[in-house]
């Protein structure tokens, strides 16, 4: 059985995408929420991006065929139409990359390394080129598999400013390996309202019971969309324009995120996103910088497509036969929180609503670990996910 390897990386600035439909957006928030609860164990920072995971699967998707599309559509929440699907990324991508400002500079990039004179079909070489631009590279996996490995993670620091070095690590291409599909993003993006660095404070950013460290806090008030209950807080921090948002999920509770992450699901992020409402919000959070490495073989198993990593698989629809499965799915993320913005991408207005009296001042301190979303407000689509439990991670 030959396999091949899926990458994808992002880079995390301020970022939006425009959803097809409510129904893609809904499946983007649940695949983004279920893949979370799967990485989430080991007590670290957190950070992926679920479109670019997504994209890169897409291009794969064109190619399932039988019980591995099937597995596949349920834990992607993709349609089984394979043609919807494409059309639905295509406007995604399409919708991102006729976006960019003064204040949102964005990049997607996608490629596929192919084995020289591998026998592909045409009409997944044409879906890919078509749909998502994807640019298709012959390399020699079977007599040089590291020279191969290094061409490719040139391509993805060029297509990355730089920011992603090393997405394939020493081994991960060999002379198995038969195709390599990569999706990049990189995405700067300044705050709609930036924070003075004259305001930044020093002081304790409580991770554990027993673990404490230092912070940069950045400080600022801001009218914008608020909600809190008994268990928990949020707001939105939005980029130039108001195009998308950084969201902030801070437990009540200093020690208080377990119980927080329990009700992480895509049923309850839209009833605390519809129940959010005009305040003005005085706001400390921490600046910092995540970079964070997967191999979710393992998590996207789980979560219920196994067969696609097996002999079993069947991606008939790239080479005609069933000489194919999925080796890796490799995901690389940064991003960096500071002053100015955030690194994430770009597409529609928002609107804030508003209640006939602003409320009482709220006082928004992140000092303990929280979640974050960088969400698309026009469709409620999240894009990327993180966790923050160390600063200095």
């Amino acid at each position: 059985m030959k396999i091949f390897l899926l990458s994808s990386i992002m880079l995390l600035f301020g970022f939006q995408i425009i959803a097809q439909n409510n129904q893609q957006a809904e499946g983007n928030t649940k695949f983004a929420t279920l893949l979370y609860h799967q990485i989430k164990s080991e007590p670290t920072n957190v950070f992926y991006s679920p479109f670019s995971i997504s994209s890169a699967l897409a291009m794969t998707y064109a190619g399932a065929k039988g019980e591995t599309l099937n597995q596949m559509s349920k834990t992607l929440f993709f349609p089984i139409d394979q043609n919807e699907l494409h059309n639905n990324f295509n406007l995604l991508i399409t919708s991102l990359l006729n976006n960019d400002t003064d204040g949102i500079k964005l990049k997607i990039a996608n490629s596929l390394w192919l084995q020289e004179n591998l026998k592909i079909s045409d009409q997944f070489i044409s879906t890919n080129e078509k749909y998502y631009n994807a640019g298709i590279m012959p390399l020699d996996f079977i007599s040089d598999p590291e020279k191969s490995r290094i061409t490719i993670n040139n391509w993805v620091e060029k297509n990355t400013n730089d920011k992603i070095t090393n997405l394939l690590p020493d081994g991960s291409i060999h002379s198995e390996t038969r195709m390599v599909l990569v999706n990049a993003i990189y995405f700067k993006g300044r705050w709609d309202k930036t924070f003075d660095k004259s305001l930044n404070t020093t002081g304790v950013f409580y991770v554990f019971k027993t673990c404490q460290t230092q912070a940069t806090y950045m400080n600022n008030y801001l009218n914008t969309n608020y909600y809190e209950d008994n268990l928990l807080s949020i707001v939105e921090i939005p980029y130039t324009e108001k195009k998308q948002s950084l969201l902030i999920i801070l437990p009540k509770e200093r020690y208080g995120l377990k119980d927080v992450e329990k009700v992480f699901d895509q049923n309850s992020l839209s009833d605390y996103f519809n129940k959010m409402i005009a305040r003005r919000v005085n706001l400390s959070i921490p600046k910092f910088k995540t970079e964070a490495t997967y191999d979710l073989k393992s998590n996207l198993s789980k979560m219920g497509m196994p067969i696609a990593f097996t002999n079993n698989a069947d991606f008939s629809g790239i080479t005609g036969d069933k000489s194919l499965a999925i080796d890796k799915v490799i995901h690389k993320a940064f991003i960096d929180v500071n002053e100015e913005g955030t690194e994430a991408a770009a597409a529609t207005a928002v609107t804030m609503r508003k209640t006939s009296m602003m409320l009482d001042e709220a006082r928004f301190n992140a000092d303990h670990p929280f979640i974050y979303l960088i969400k698309d407000n026009d469709t409620n689509t999240i894009l990327f996910v993180g966790r923050l439990m160390d600063p200095n991670q």
